[in-house]
């Protein structure tokens, strides 16, 4: 767009397509790489997020980074000469009075001094664009004319919205939206059989299938597995019922509405210790809202801790579904080997547990051959001696020296409940607690609650400590990797603007367009009713390269105007007018291309409609606010630039009067 409407202005002035397209061209074609250049070190940070979440959206910088780079090149290569070869001069008989090179109307040697601009202007089409062109002209100027309440309008507008979206929106790493699938997660006491589960579990799916066939595509049983937050638990009490939905558009109840249908229905079953109906959603595993993680050495001390937790959690408003995930096993007979006594007999632990384990599991004396086959012979104990704990007190251990000694003479022999899993974290036993959260309540509110309360626990339990997973962990990574890529990419941008402008303070102009376009996020995301999230935020670090294009090109013309001897408002009113059409119909094709996402129109994923409002709300602003904010800041650099300098050009200490403002209001009502 700013190639064609470049080269498109040359042709209507009569200049020749084909030398229209090398001029247009080469007169932009330092900030359209810029651009490009500026864009792509928005997009390329996003490749140091960390963490499953970065793996995740890696895929969107890679593909907007090829996309960007090939339309570079169709750009600057293949666009001129299409132009050159399809393009049709309006007025054929029309010649161009170009000046010519070399000495001009200016200094001796220098660049020839172009027409005053207000006596060039060409009469314009009376398009609805150009029309708005000239409103906007008038604008500018009493902008220009206020500058200073312009700028500081504009940089308390941007700084109320950040700080209403740091301290007042709802931060979610992920916005709600509407599930496909669910899986109902049955526990059947520890202890069960594989085909008593498998009963359980039967009749979940059969309650499954009883809902309506518009609703439901396919119910899938697997039984003896289930998923966790540390990953698949195998057993044989365990089992879990995957229930896919229908596509939302194509039934009448919500994911949540038949949940609670198929919950009401499963309430008769017998036989489960628990069952737990688990949202499946179209993003990254990141785990329940809520996960504490309790760690330690003594299971008694993690029980007490995590029966605390719950405790708390229940009190507070919003939260759902507390568990933990601690599971006692079936009984057990534990040997507890007396080292001292054992010693007397010239036994240890080693011996002793492979004498038990001989006896009970059996041990591979010799093997022999039938035909080709061998055969392991095993030598154990009777089924009729391992039946009581009395048979293990009185098994028989051979010491070295050849005697016989009664285990129950070297070691304690108890029974009780053994555990069905021990989990581990940093070498320490875990029991983690978990809870779900209702729509209008966030993962930080709720965890940050729990840290408050427990904040003690380290020295009331030496040894033990609390961490934080699932989503609330992955928010905290996000927003730290978040952070890093925005500061990286502002840093990139700026390098590049500082490179193209020669200059330390002009970039800074440009990159004050990224702070205007937080005023439309703000309010895009509070009239969509989205909560601030990892999405986004997202949106808001690729926003950040568009929107500096629109403010770099016209900072662009306006150097190169004065550089060409214009004056310094007629430069900045003059890049003004001429960038306006590109300005505007590239934002209005970016904005509308993600507008049918923003609305959440079909053909879309209603995950990434937070990140097409922020763009599109942040774009609409922040091309309006360049339009007029730029100009103003650049008019205020030219001010602060004079006061510096000892000898200002005469054109800097101009002062914008009414007179100048009523002579440039004359040229163009005549103009136009």
């Amino acid at each position: 767009i700013v190639l064609i409407g470049n080269i498109h202005r040359y042709i209507e002035e009569g200049m020749p397509p084909a030398e229209a397209a090398m001029v247009g061209a080469r007169e932009v074609i330092r900030p359209v790489v810029s651009s490009i250049a500026t864009t792509l070190a928005a997009f390329l940070p996003l490749l140091i997020m960390t963490g499953l979440l970065g793996k995740f959206f890696s895929i969107i910088p890679k593909v907007a980074s090829f996309a960007l780079l090939g339309s570079l090149f169709e750009a600057v290569i293949i666009l001129p000469s299409h132009m050159a070869d399809f393009s049709k001069v309006p007025n054929p008989g029309r010649t161009t009075e170009r000046p010519q090179r070399g000495r001009g109307a200016g200094e001796q040697g220098g660049p020839p001094c172009p027409p005053a601009p207000w006596e060039s202007i060409r009469k314009e089409r009376k398009d609805w664009l150009d029309k708005v062109r000239l409103l906007y002209t008038h604008i500018l100027m009493k902008a220009l004319k206020h500058r200073y309440w312009t700028a500081l309008g504009m940089i308390l507008a941007a700084a109320v919205s950040l700080a209403v979206g740091v301290f007042f929106m709802r931060f979610t790493l992920f916005a709600e939206t509407e599930i496909e699938a669910f899986q109902v997660k049955v526990r059947a006491p520890i202890g069960v059989t594989l085909e008593e589960t498998s009963r359980i579990l039967a009749e979940v799916e059969v309650e499954a299938l009883k809902l309506p066939k518009r609703e439901v595509k396919s119910v899938i049983t697997q039984v003896g597995l289930m998923q966790e937050e540390l990953g698949v638990a195998l057993g044989k009490h365990l089992g879990m019922v995957t229930v896919n939905l229908a596509k939302p558009e194509e039934r009448k109840r919500s994911g949540e509405a038949i949940i609670a249908d198929l919950r009401s229905r499963s309430r008769d079953i017998a036989g489960a210790a628990s069952m737990e109906f688990v949202k499946v959603e179209a993003r990254p595993p990141i785990g329940k809202p809520v996960v504490v993680r309790i760690e330690g050495d003594d299971f008694a001390t993690l029980r007490e801790l995590a029966e605390q937790v719950k405790a708390y959690l229940s009190t507070l408003e919003g939260t759902k579904d507390i568990k933990d995930d601690f599971e006692t096993g079936t009984e057990e007979i534990k040997i507890y080997v007396d080292g001292d006594r054992a010693s007397l007999y010239g036994l240890n632990s080693w011996g002793i547990a492979a004498a038990v384990r001989n006896a009970f599991e059996g041990e591979v004396a010799t093997k022999i051959r039938r035909g080709e086959e061998e055969i392991n012979v095993t030598v154990k104990y009777k089924a009729a001696y391992r039946r009581n704990i009395s048979d293990i007190r009185n098994l028989n251990i051979q010491s070295p020296t050849g005697l016989f000694v009664p285990l129950k003479n070297v070691a304690r022999i108890e029974q009780r409940k053994g555990f069905a899993s021990i989990k581990r974290i940093n070498r320490k036993r875990i029991i983690t607690v978990t809870a779900d959260i209702l729509p209008q309540t966030t993962s930080s509110m709720i965890n940050e609650a729990v840290k408050e309360q427990f904040r003690d626990v380290e020295i009331t339990y030496p040894g033990y400590r609390m961490g934080f997973g699932g989503e609330y962990e992955e928010t905290q990574k996000s927003i730290l990797s978040l952070l890093k890529a925005f500061g990286l990419a502002i840093l990139i941008i700026y390098i590049i603007l500082a490179s193209q402008f020669k200059s330390f303070v002009q970039p800074l102009v440009v990159i004050f367009t990224v702070p205007f376009s937080f005023i439309g996020v703000v309010l895009g995301l509070f009239f969509s009713g989205e909560a601030f999230g990892l999405i986004s935020a997202i949106g808001i670090i690729a926003l950040s390269g568009i929107v500096v294009n629109d403010s770099l090109v016209l900072v662009d013309f306006i150097r190169s105007a004065r550089e060409k001897g214009v004056g310094r408002w007629e430069s900045i009113v003059q890049a003004g007018r001429t960038r306006f059409r590109p300005i505007v119909l590239t934002s209005l094709t970016t904005i509308f291309g993600l507008l049918p996402m923003a609305l959440g129109l079909g053909g879309t994923k209603e995950m990434l409609k937070p990140m097409a409002i922020s763009i599109v709300w942040g774009l609409a602003f922040a091309t309006v606010l360049t339009l007029i904010a730029i100009p103003a800041l650049f008019s205020i650099l030219d001010d602060i630039t004079s006061l510096l300098k000892r000898t200002p050009s005469p054109a800097m200490t101009q002062k914008l009067t009414k007179e100048k403002i009523h002579q440039m209001h004359r040229a163009l009502e005549g103009a136009a």
